[in-house]
């Protein structure tokens, strides 16, 4: 719940600023069948996701996992980030594949830290969203500092990316 309040205040100043949106929570679905519960399913998150018009990212950890030992765990993505879909993905593992109960101490806090190749991912889409972000605060202040100099195509692109930015949250 700490989690979706304080992405929700990134998210606020974000849209406040008008620049690209990075808030992201990530939590274990739950399993059908144990006592666990997913945080999905607090009131709070549920409200976060519908505020903030979260996109969702479903994937197993196989699939960003190399080697003949991996873990078949599902997981989720969501929050605020330009091309999150892309991390989705269902296991697609081929049949030599082992996947291995996560049972015990060890292996259940081996399989809580992230794959690399998830965490790569991540990073690159975050990235993608900080250089248009710093691209887009370059022209705001160029347009304020010099604004004769500018040609009409490049205040043109600073007015569309503000334009497609959502509204603070009220």
């Amino acid at each position: 719940v700490r989690s979706s309040m304080l992405a929700s205040k990134v998210l606020d100043n974000h849209r406040k600023r008008k620049v690209g949106e990075v808030a992201t929570l990530e939590n274990p679905p739950g399993s059908e069948a144990g006592q666990d519960c997913p945080a999905w399913l607090l009131p709070e998150i549920v409200d976060f996701l519908k505020v903030y018009q979260a996109q969702n990212a479903f994937f197993n950890s196989c699939i960003y996992m190399q080697g003949r030992h991996r873990w078949l765990k599902p997981a989720r993505w969501s929050g605020r980030l330009q091309d999150l879909e892309e991390l989705a993905g269902k296991c697609a593992c081929p049949s030599w594949v082992v996947h291995e109960i996560l049972r015990g101490k060890d292996k259940t806090s081996a399989a809580a830290e992230y794959p690399a190749a998830l965490a790569e991912r991540y990073a690159n889409l975050v990235i993608k969203v900080f250089k248009q972000n710093l691209q887009l605060e370059f022209w705001r202040y160029k347009c304020q500092t010099k604004a004769m100099e500018l040609s009409q195509l490049q205040k043109n692109w600073v007015r569309s990316r503000e334009a497609k930015t959502p509204s603070p949250v009220e």
